[in-house]
C-alpha cells in the first residue's frame, strides 16, 4: 500500500527520535513556546505533533477526507485542519498521544448523529517509549463501508 511506503521511513524515524531532535531545530518562537511550557516533555510532545502533520499530510488520509466528503459525512475532524500549538496545548493539557484525536479520522454520517472513526495509527508506550505503528486496514475499511 503506498501509504505504508511512505509512512514507515516516518515512523522509523519517529522511533530514532529524530523528530524531537527536528523540533529542537524549528523556529525561534516555536521554541520559546515550549521550553516555557514543558522542558524535555514539551520537546517529545512538539516532536510527535510534527510527526502527526507529516503523516496526516500524505496523499492516503488526504484521500479519505475527499472520500467522506464526496459521501456527504459531516464534520470530519483530523489532524491536518488544526494548527501544531493547538496540538501540543492538548498534549501539554493531558491528552493522551494515543487519543483517537490524534490517531484518527472522525466524521459524522449523514442524516444521523453516528460518529465514525478511521484509525490510521496505533501508539504503543508512552513518552520515549512510544512507538506508532500503522492501523491495520481491517480497521479502516469498517468505518469507510456504506454511510
Amino acid at each position: 500500500m503506498e501509504f505504508a511506503k511512505c509512512a514507515e521511513p516516518k515512523i522509523k524515524e519517529f522511533i530514532k527520535d529524530q523528530y524531537r531532535v527536528k523540533a529542537t531545530r524549528r523556529p525561534e518562537n516555536e521554541r520559546n513556546i515550549v521550553t516555557s511550557m514543558d522542558g524535555e516533555n514539551g520537546w517529545l510532545n512538539f516532536g510527535y505533533t510534527l510527526f502527526l502533520k507529516e503523516i496526516y499530510d500524505l496523499e492516503f488520509p488526504k484521500k479519505i477526507v475527499k472520500y467522506l466528503e464526496q459521501k456527504g459525512f459531516l464534520r470530519i475532524e483530523t489532524v491536518s485542519q488544526k494548527d501544531w500549538s493547538v496540538l501540543f496545548q492538548d498534549m501539554m493539557n493531558r491528552v493522551h498521544w494515543d487519543n483517537i484525536q490524534f490517531t484518527t479520522i472522525c466524521a459524522e454520517k449523514p442524516k444521523t448523529s453516528t460518529v465514525v472513526c478511521i484509525p490510521l495509527l496505533i501508539i504503543e508506550g508512552k513518552g520515549k517509549e512510544a512507538k506508532p505503528k500503522l492501523a491495520p486496514w481491517i480497521k479502516m475499511l469498517p468505518p469507510l463501508r456504506d454511510p
